[in-house]
């Protein structure tokens, strides 16, 4: 029997929606700048994710166990032992048979939640697959540590007009800047051109702590949220190590001459 609503209880769910949603969603409902109106727009939001190692993996079983409406999932590597210590949708068989990040993360996924919808492409996105496999998403999470990658998601989201989140992380730092595209920066405001790949810290050369991938997804989710909710201010970059602690947030303005997303000069 279930028991009846306290007085400080959130108000129910939209009629379309059934008592075993606001039970399992309830405590999340209950946070009010979350509330019913968050669940609402994470129900009908289709999430690309690019990538499904560390970043990935953890993004997507956040988003599916609070409810998104779709998720899509490309990586063409495959599963290995040194995964395992921060890539929390695998397990020892999955390296032992060096299955597919994509498809097995997508099968553990599918287990947590069977309302929402999930993709797995098997895969590594290119300028030629990207823009169908964007096609469509309310929201792009960049999980790649592919910094060309980086660049071609950046152009193509802001081409599309679909709001994206760059992140990074490397030993115990990460770093974080949600792109929206019209309004704030976007990636070639705050670094025009890519840096060469020695420059840029990662997992390969400085080492993971698996508390930073931690950290990072869920204040990169939690961004997301307030994105998608309306809530974000824009031209913030969320820089953070968990060893410190610290955590400062520095302000990026839109460059007007930017290649990307400058609007277009009067005719």
């Amino acid at each position: 029997m279930r028991k009846a609503k306290l007085n400080n209880e959130p108000s129910p769910l939209p009629s379309h929606a059934s008592p075993a949603d606001f039970d399992r969603y309830i405590r999340q409902i209950a946070v009010p700048c979350f509330g019913n109106a968050g669940q609402e727009v994470l129900a009908e939001l289709t999430v690309a994710i690019i990538g499904c190692g560390a970043l990935g993996s953890m993004q997507a079983e956040l988003l599916v166990r609070m409810g998104v409406g779709a998720v899509r999932l490309a990586d063409g590597d495959t599963v290995s032992t040194m995964n395992l210590h921060r890539q929390i949708q695998f397990t020892e068989a999955d390296a032992v048979f060096a299955y597919n990040k994509a498809e097995a993360a997508a099968a553990r996924l599918r287990t947590l939640n069977s309302a929402c919808r999930i993709t797995a492409v098997p895969a590594f996105v290119t300028p030629a697959t990207l823009a169908a496999f964007i096609c469509g998403a309310g929201l792009i999470l960049d999980a790649t540590d592919s910094v060309p990658t980086r660049y071609l998601i950046n152009d193509a989201a802001v081409a599309a007009g679909i709001p994206w989140i760059y992140c990074g992380v490397s030993g115990t730092a990460g770093q974080i800047l949600a792109v929206v595209p019209g309004s704030g920066p976007c990636l070639r405001c705050l670094f025009p051109e890519a840096p060469p790949p020695e420059c840029i810290p990662s997992a390969v050369r400085g080492g993971i702590l698996p508390p930073a991938v931690t950290a990072l997804v869920s204040l990169q989710i939690a961004v997301a949220i307030r994105l998608i909710t309306g809530s974000l201010p824009t031209g913030r970059l969320i820089r953070f190590d968990v060893w410190e602690p610290d955590l400062r947030i520095v302000h990026i303005e839109r460059d007007p001459a930017c290649p990307c997303c400058a609007p277009p000069p009067p005719a």
